[in-house]
């Protein structure tokens, strides 16, 4: 299986059943490993949109390891999820992503 099948079959776990998920150790992170290895970024959008606190988190913790370009690319949906995250770990992931994001396209005015 290569890493966008495998990349493509976590995905379909997380939406089908995010508790099981969410239960099976280091699935998040393997999902993560996929996204680092180079699963197209674009396939994080479904995840950030989700209604489901169980499938949005995943996506919170994985955009706060990911780069700069990245998480420039995701931050509408990052910003998004300030609105009704209120947990403080991820809060601090989401804070994470959507510095590295805005950080990537305005240094001058973060600086």
């Amino acid at each position: 299986m290569d890493s966008n099948s495998n990349g493509q079959q976590l995905l379909n776990d997380l939406f089908q059943d995010p508790e099981k998920f969410e239960k099976t150790q280091f699935k998040g992170y393997e999902l993560l490993n996929e996204y680092l290895g180079g699963v197209d970024i674009e396939t994080l959008i479904p995840v950030l949109e989700s209604k489901n606190s169980l499938i949005y988190k995943v996506g919170i913790s994985i955009c706060s390891e990911l780069d700069e370009q990245d998480c420039g690319y995701l931050l509408p949906e990052l910003l998004q999820l300030l609105e009704i995250e209120k947990n403080p770990i991820y809060l601090h992931y989401l804070f994470s992503g959507i510095f590295k994001g805005t950080y990537n396209f305005n240094k001058g005015q973060f600086a």
